[in-house]
């Protein structure tokens, strides 16, 4: 089968904006919360967990719904249409906070955040299984993916390359600044969603029983599937290992090496490697097979915090280490809807079932929870240590930092090297 490349190219845009829409959010919420509307780290703890946890669940039961939909536009791409308007809205508002009192400010930070990730959800659980409905043929998956893994990224470098250039330049101050920064995020990834609703098309539409699947065999099915268990396990590793380290960036830059300037950078290191291994995904794939990619890149990551570890508040080192992290990250995910078409084919195989979107939906679930531990471990440990923000560090707090941003995060890396050396699937 030859897929024309704009389709791919859409599909990839879908995800700019998706992936965008995530990056901004998870990078910079905490940091707008605690630094720029000066919510209490307990109240922030409290709403990340809310919020992710609503994500969580409600992803796993958008799962149900995708595979119980039935629409002439298909069983994914309707939520992509119908998703983009809500999440884009609330995400400005996320970020428009108006002048409140304290406890209302928490309750305006809370209710917004939670009705984002709900809805966030429900156009993004159909997005990720849409690319195993577009096509069966191995190879233009493994296209897909790539252009997929483009998207997400180059959105990822924009995102957290620019976000802090727009949020200084746009206003007097970065309340007014975050603001319009996301205004303008909005739009451009509006259009870029439906510019992937338009150009995209499901080809695989199951008949039979499987347009209503039996839940029960569904989930008896998946007790079976040790592949799929498997690289869930990696997923929640290696979301905790990225969430982590993505919200403790800006607060190690700014007050363990000095340097607030670098954390642009830092955070761009992830997008940016991400994008060059998605030019040698498809090579490495064919050449040492999915699970290879995915232990080598874990273990790259784990040496690579090791490394930094070492180099103190070496600002170079720091930059040098923490590149080639993300580029462990970037080769260890970067397969992960291959990986997990693999799974949904395996399992298939094993059972005769094929409940693509619940199996989806339990792993963005994983990944989901794996977020909301993060949001924990992070405003806990900096309150436990005494953070004050824009104060002096202390001791205890610079260790903190350290912790959060390197001590857990290869606590999870060596999990990660663990679990993709007994995943049993070869290529």
């Amino acid at each position: 089968m030859n897929i024309k490349q704009s389709e791919k190219f859409s599909y990839g845009l879908g995800d700019f904006a998706s992936n965008g829409l995530f990056l901004f959010v998870s990078s910079y919420l905490m940091y707008y919360f605690s630094d720029v509307v000066c919510l209490d780290l307990t109240v922030i703890s409290r709403i990340l967990i809310a919020g992710r946890i609503v994500d969580a669940v409600a992803s796993l039961l958008m799962g149900f719904v995708v595979d119980r939909t039935r629409s002439p536009m298909g069983r994914c791409r309707p939520y992509l249409l119908c998703g983009i308007w809500p999440v884009s809205v609330l995400f400005v508002l996320l970020f428009g906070m108006p002048e409140l009192s304290a406890s209302l400010r928490g309750f305006y930070g809370g209710t917004l955040y939670v009705a984002f990730c709900l809805v966030y959800a429900v156009m993004n659980v159909p997005f990720s299984t849409l690319m195993s409905l577009m096509t069966a043929d191995a190879g233009e998956r493994v296209q897909f993916n790539k252009y997929k893994c483009l998207g997400s990224n180059i959105g990822g470098v924009f995102v957290t390359g620019t976000t802090m250039l727009f949020v200084t330049h746009l206003a007097g101050n970065q309340r007014q600044g975050f603001l319009r920064t996301t205004m303008l995020f909005a739009v451009l990834f509006t259009v870029f969603m439906l510019i992937c609703f338009f150009n995209t098309k499901e080809r695989i539409r199951p008949d039979g029983p499987e347009n209503n699947p039996d839940i029960r065999k569904a989930m008896s099915s998946l007790k079976q599937n040790k592949p799929w268990l498997l690289y869930c396990a990696i997923q929640f590793c290696q979301l905790t290992f990225m969430m982590i380290r993505q919200e403790a960036t800006v607060y190690y830059a700014k007050y363990y090496l000095g340097r607030t300037e670098l954390s642009s950078a830092l955070l761009t290191f992830t997008p940016i490697a991400a994008v060059l291994s998605a030019f040698l995904m498809p090579y490495a794939k064919s050449k040492w097979g999915a699970r290879t990619c995915v232990l080598f890149g874990n273990g790259l990551s784990l040496m690579s915090i090791l490394c930094t570890a070492l180099c103190r508040q070496n600002w170079l080192g720091n930059l040098i280490f923490c590149l080639l992290s993300a580029l462990g990250f970037s080769i260890g995910t970067g397969l992960v809807f291959v990986i997990l078409t693999d799974t949904i084919d395996y399992g298939e195989r094993l059972t005769g079932q094929r409940p693509q979107g619940i199996m989806t939906s339990i792993l963005s679930f994983v990944q989901k929870m794996g977020m909301a531990v993060s949001g924990i471990i992070c405003t806990q440990i900096l309150s436990f240590a005494g953070y004050v923000p824009d104060a002096a560090p202390t001791g205890a707090v610079m260790t903190a930092i350290q912790v959060i941003f390197l001590l857990i995060p290869g606590v999870l890396a060596l999990a990660g090297v663990v679990l993709a050396w007994v995943y049993p699937l070869r290529d």
